[in-house]
């Protein structure tokens, strides 16, 4: 019965080993919004407002939210009217700015980690072959940190993270939001890195973690060096304030979303990583994005798993580090999607960092607790993440600019020599862009 179980699941595991391919199959195509929720943006005026409430689509409509920063709310309609009439209607009301679907996002990970092996056996696979011991360079951390699973984490040696740590490994007044699933908020590689969170979820009251994504994000960017645990952030001495934006399933929309970035910025943080994303060019999210841009904050978007040239947002958005994936022998995801729009590449392929202690959604795939090994850009996102948060803890007075041109033009190329739109300026290396 075992085997037969496993032999399904890797049926369904799907994998696409071609750049021109989609390979993140694992997850079902969702609907692109949620049920009939459409946000508007409405003129700020006595009048305005009046002519709002008098709509009869809009005074039949049930108020969800509301996020004032942005000036928009958020309204499902009712029943008997379809998402497009609503639209339609809205949006010939000269009163409203804008009145857009709320677009549904999701995390970016894809399925090749699960191509060659049970998920069961992830940690003893990577042991065989992924583990630093066995590469030809030796990864030296293990004397660094005494933490046990740092030569699971190849991704270290390819950023250059030891070089890096004797420079710099933090400081704890620089956070960075991880708008995603949340994080396991008593995880012990995790718990002491935790700031105060938020979730913009509804039915959830923190933003502790229930799908796992999250975890291993966080843990990518700030797990624990030195209390002899698992493994270790790229930026251990740095803090992490988890912000809930997506539910149980991976999902959210843009009304969370930009909710989520709003709070991380109006409560100290300087870097948003975003490890999720979705086709529409959303009004919202882009005005979420100007708003943290605005606050001097950075944002770092994951790229997407299509292994296309295709453009997923907020990450295609103006001003945003679009991060792609490497793998192993720091060549290009076969996953990883590109562009004119992308700025650097980073580890993304069999990534090991943490995971919730409790059985959360991702569980059902078989991944085990504490910690497990997860693909995609949305791994590779936080490894920017972590990196923009080791430069600012260099120096606390830069600007989101320089801390973005500081990573680009340290970066190793990858393809061509300066920019390419396979890899942006190449792979980072944490080393160099402390150093210069």
């Amino acid at each position: 019965m075992k085997k037969l179980i496993v032999l399904i699941l890797l049926e369904m595991l799907v994998v696409s080993c071609n750049r021109t391919s989609n390979s993140n199959l694992l997850f079902k195509e969702q609907e692109i919004t949620d049920a009939k929720e459409i946000i508007i943006k409405r003129n700020l005026s006595e009048s305005a407002s009046a002519s709002i409430s008098s709509m009869k689509i809009y005074s039949k409509s049930e108020k969800i939210k509301k996020v004032g920063s942005l000036g928009v709310e958020v309204v499902r309609v009712p029943e008997n009217a379809t998402l497009e009439t609503a639209l339609e209607e809205l949006r010939a009301n000269s009163n409203i700015e804008y009145a857009e679907p709320n677009y549904k996002r999701k995390m970016s990970i894809s399925d090749d980690v699960f191509k060659d092996y049970k998920p069961l056996d992830i940690k003893e696979e990577l042991l065989k072959n992924f583990s630093l011991d066995k590469q030809s360079k030796i990864f030296s951390a293990s004397t660094f940190f005494n933490d046990p699973d740092i030569k699971l984490q190849y991704a270290l040696e390819s950023v250059e993270a030891e070089k890096a740590w004797k420079i710099n490994e933090g400081n704890q007044t620089v956070i960075v939001a991880v708008t995603d699933t949340g994080a396991d908020l008593n995880h012990p590689d995790l718990k002491d890195n935790l700031v105060q969170g938020f979730t913009a979820v509804n039915g959830t009251t923190s933003p502790n973690d229930d799908n796992g994504h999250g975890t291993h994000v966080s843990g990518i960017i700030s797990a624990i060096s030195n209390n002899q645990k698992g493994g270790v952030g790229l930026a251990p001495k740095c803090k992490v304030m988890p912000i809930k934006v997506l539910a149980a399933s991976g999902q959210g929309n843009d009304s969370d979303i930009a909710e989520g970035i709003v709070w991380a910025v109006d409560h100290g943080a300087k870097i948003i990583n975003m490890s999720l994303g979705g086709p529409e060019e959303g009004k919202t999210l882009e005005n979420a994005m100007k708003y943290a841009y605005n606050s001097n904050v950075l944002v770092v978007a994951a790229m997407g798993n299509n292994g296309k040239k295709i453009k997923n947002y907020p990450a295609s958005y103006k001003n945003i580090i679009a991060v792609g994936a490497t793998n192993e022998k720091n060549q290009i995801a076969s996953f990883s999607n590109f562009g004119d729009w992308i700025s650097v590449s980073s580890p993304g392929f069999k990534i090991y960092s943490t995971f919730p202690s409790y059985k959360v959604d991702l569980s059902k795939l078989g991944l085990t607790a504490n910690y497990t090994v997860l693909s995609g850009t949305s791994m590779s996102t936080p490894y920017v993440s972590a990196l923009a948060a080791l430069v600012w803890s260099k120096n606390l007075n830069m600007s989101r600019a320089d801390v973005r041109k500081k990573i680009e033009k340290n970066s190793f190329d990858l393809d061509k020599k300066g920019f390419d739109e396979l890899s942006g300026f190449g792979l980072i290396s944490a080393y160099k862009s402390l150093l210069n």
